[in-house]
């Protein structure tokens, strides 16, 4: 799965031959944990900018007996508050009308643009500066 924009397309690295800069390959298979300290589930890849080889987006899997009912959730890289043994990352609070943050494009429709709005973090091709 990859999405394009003008500038940027998005894959999952442990499905391709590249490598990140910076490298970012340790984190697979690393727990994620909440603010709170509870386990979210773990980093199965990591999805890189294959422009500039940047991580931009961490697969968090969980649940699941066998590869069945596993769950993923797409968490930025902005996400995360702490690494050590595990990764501490910041759960936006969800409450029945929270759709995400407004002020994030989510033009193309992917789950990459779906995983930003629901952080409220501006992605890569939302910075409208000039």
């Amino acid at each position: 799965m990859s999405t394009v924009t003008d500038e940027h397309e998005f894959v999952y690295l442990g499905r391709t031959e590249l490598e990140s800069s910076p490298p970012c390959g340790h984190v697979a298979g690393m727990a994620v944990v909440d603010q709170d300290g509870l386990r979210v589930g773990e980093v199965e890849d990591v999805v890189v900018d294959v422009r500039d080889r940047r991580p931009r987006l961490l697969s968090v899997v969980s649940g699941g007996i066998l590869g069945l009912g596993v769950t993923e959730t797409l968490v930025p890289i902005e996400a995360v508050t702490e690494i050590g043994d595990r990764l501490r990352v910041t759960i936006p609070a969800v409450t029945d009308d929270t759709e995400g943050d407004a002020a994030v494009p989510r033009d193309d429709g992917s789950p990459f643009a779906e995983a930003y709005a629901a952080y409220g973090v501006l992605p890569p091709w939302g910075d409208t500066a000039s």
